[in-house]
């Protein structure tokens, strides 16, 4: 009986200890990300490409033209193979 009310113990410690961390953490980050999302500030990556910095889009925009050329040739591929 005495390891079990000791195992529960302790996993109730260890709940209590990951929810003050979360706590902690979400207290931390909060403000900041409140006072970037008023004033605007951007996201811009370090350090910057061959082209400089550019939207967000227009990256994300690039990156799913590649990527679904590929998956076109693979797909293409499977049907002509099978």
């Amino acid at each position: 009986m005495r390891v079990i009310e000791h195992n529960t113990r302790h996993a109730n410690e260890s709940q209590m200890h990951f929810k003050l961390l979360a706590a902690i953490c979400f207290v931390a980050m909060f403000p900041v990300a409140l006072v970037a999302r008023l004033s605007n500030w951007r996201w811009q990556p370090w350090p910057p490409g061959r082209n400089g910095y550019s939207s967000v889009y227009h990256e994300a925009k690039q990156i799913a033209a590649s990527n679904l050329k590929c998956i076109w040739l693979s797909f293409a591929w499977r049907v002509l193979c099978s």
